[in-house]
């Protein structure tokens, strides 16, 4: 039952990890002295991220994925927009299969006032065929290797790389 619950609420199961993760995020950086932390959610995801952090002149633009822990995939589609950004990442939240409970992450970015790394070349296709059975390619998505992303434990680990040069105040 709750595998079904994944699949066929995998928005609304996106839109509770989103929610959680705002909530730890600027918990940590108000633990750290930092309560003035600014959020905002994108309505649609035409610009390649789902959230934008903005802390102490630091900025992150932040696409957003979410997985079950042990999830096996060798690849995640990223949209190609990020690589314009300064301080563009992607973010893969691991999930406990049942309750949700945020198990740890996988990070890809560079310094919040870098660019972010080249993506690679490999175009993502669309997950779903169309009417003629063909899965149309998705130029403005390619398709990253899972071995990419750097294993992040916990919330307090994931703030760190972030935001790597905000001090406890």
């Amino acid at each position: 039952m709750i595998e079904d619950f994944h699949c066929t609420h995998s928005s609304f199961r996106e839109n509770i990890l989103e929610h959680m993760l705002i909530g730890e995020v600027t918990r940590t950086l108000w633990k750290r002295g930092y309560p003035a932390t600014e959020v905002m959610r994108t309505e649609v995801d035409a610009m390649g991220y789902d959230i934008v952090f903005s802390v102490n002149g630091y900025t992150r633009f932040v696409q957003l994925k979410a997985r079950k822990a042990g999830a096996r995939g060798t690849s995640l589609s990223v949209n190609r927009s990020l690589e314009n950004k300064h301080g563009g990442c992607v973010i893969v939240i691991l999930c406990d299969e049942v309750d949700l409970a945020l198990k740890g992450f996988r990070w890809f970015g560079n310094r919040p006032d870098e660019k972010m790394t080249e993506l690679p070349d490999k175009v993502a296709k669309r997950p779903t065929a169309n009417s003629q059975g063909v899965k149309p390619e998705l130029k403005s998505k390619c398709l990253m290797n899972w071995g990419l992303f750097q294993p992040i434990a916990d919330v307090e680990e994931l703030v760190d790389v972030m935001f790597p040069d905000l001090v406890l105040t």
